[in-house]
């Protein structure tokens, strides 16, 4: 990767001088939304900091159908839009789409360059190929920043019930006990920075690392990690909309829970002092969550939870304290409609792959893979728990996980630093 990836910028960025906001709009194969977009973009701008000078980034990941340029014909001369792009690794478009964070680093990267060279007070980042994008959301990632001194602001989508149960029963619940702030979507595709903070983000090492890690939540935990005035804004029905958020399971828990895992190696000595969590400033108004009803197999989740227990037990052995593994074979007989993963055990369970993980127990993929069965097992309580219930029933679920994995946390400081299991076999 260059040292600046916006090189072939500099004769535009010369001209512009200087900007109040950069936009910086993510897209891949994204031409049937990217139009409407940046017109959001362009009309928020508009419509919330008259006389606010922005500039628009159209970073591409090497689309094959033409986004760059429905997006500079969206703007109309109403805003300067500048392209940059970084071809996804073929595994990406092979994909059809990609998790995380709407584009790969070095697109993150060249924003961030934009920002910092135009002196930005405000950095917004968008995923092109969210149709539900609206003008509001500019102001609403925006104003803390401009109007309060804010250095990150988080989404708060508003989606169905089961929508996102990775988040809120996995990544919300942990990073909220390791790092101590209530952060509802650490993962997620629109953001807001200061120019100071995207200024700091340049000045990280993950952009020389081969593989980088899940972009949203990597920005997110750096903010909390160091610091930094975090809040949430609340943005409506959003990430659904994209075609992104329907990542493969196998996929999400690589690049979320991996990512998740491989930052508290790197965080340990901020997580390690939290004692307590604090609620985060938040934007806006809460558009509630869809309760409608929707086709969830929780049979099938149950089934893959005992197929887990059945042939991965000796796995799990190596990388589960001897307790969680008895009360997982214990769930295994219980018939669906009976069938219950306590928030406790699975917290115990998610530490003890993380502090596996990072004691070298088991290579890294694979206690990845041997969490699936776990996760669906709790999807499925949670299903269970809540189908019947209403918005109240499904907050008071996730609030009881939450307070599972904060009150649990000094079983991870008792196995994050437990002895490497020596490999065991017959002396010759």
């Amino acid at each position: 990767m260059d040292d600046d990836d916006t090189a072939a910028l500099s004769p535009a960025l010369d001209r512009i001088g200087r900007a109040d906001l950069v936009v910086g709009i993510f897209s891949f194969n994204s031409a049937r939304a990217i139009g409407h977009v940046v017109e959001a973009a362009v009309a928020g701008v508009s419509a919330y900091y008259p006389g606010t000078s922005c500039v628009i980034v159209n970073a591409d990941g090497g689309s094959s159908d033409g986004t760059p340029e429905v997006a500079r014909r969206a703007a109309r001369d109403r805003c300067p839009v500048l392209a940059v792009g970084d071809s996804l690794p073929p595994s990406y478009a092979l994909a059809g789409g990609y998790a995380g964070f709407p584009g790969p680093a070095g697109s993150l990267r060249a924003v961030l360059q934009v920002a910092e060279r135009l002196e930005a007070r405000a950095c917004l980042l968008v995923d092109g190929d969210v149709r539900a994008m609206a003008a509001e959301w500019v102001q609403c990632l925006a104003d803390p920043v401009l109007r309060d001194g804010m250095d990150f602001v988080a989404p708060v989508y508003a989606g169905h019930r089961y929508e996102g149960m990775l988040t809120s029963t996995l990544i919300y619940p942990l990073t909220r006990a390791l790092y101590g702030r209530r952060l509802r979507q650490p993962v997620g595709g629109h953001f807001g920075l200061s120019g100071a903070q995207a200024a700091r983000l340049l000045r990280c090492g993950v952009w020389k690392r081969d593989a980088p890690p899940l972009l949203d939540l990597w920005m997110a935990t750096t903010a909390i990690a160091d610091g930094r005035r975090v809040c949430q804004a609340h943005l409506g029905a959003g990430r659904g909309g994209s075609r992104r958020a329907a990542a493969g399971l196998v996929a999400a828990m690589t690049g979320v829970v991996g990512t998740a895992f491989m930052l508290m190696g790197e965080r340990r000595p901020v997580w390690w002092a939290v004692a307590a969590t604090d609620d985060v400033p938040t934007y806006g108004r809460s558009h509630g969550m869809g309760l409608d009803p929707v086709s969830v197999n929780v049979d099938r989740m149950v089934s893959t939870f005992r197929q887990g227990v059945s042939e991965l037990m000796p796995v799990w052995r190596r990388a589960l304290d001897p307790e969680t593994c008895g009360a997982l074979a214990a769930l295994e007989e219980e018939g669906t409609p009976e069938f219950r993963f306590p928030p406790d055990l699975w917290a115990r369970a998610v530490y003890d792959c993380a502090a596996a993980a990072h004691r070298r127990a088991l290579p890294f993929r694979h206690v990845l893979g041997a969490m699936i069965p776990l996760y669906l097992g709790r999807a499925a309580d949670f299903v269970l728990r809540t189908e019947a219930g209403g918005e109240a029933d499904v907050e008071a679920e996730i609030e009881e996980g939450c307070r599972a994995f904060e009150s649990l946390k000094p079983h991870l400081l008792r196995r994050w630093d437990a002895p490497r299991p020596q490999p065991t076999g017959r002396s010759e």
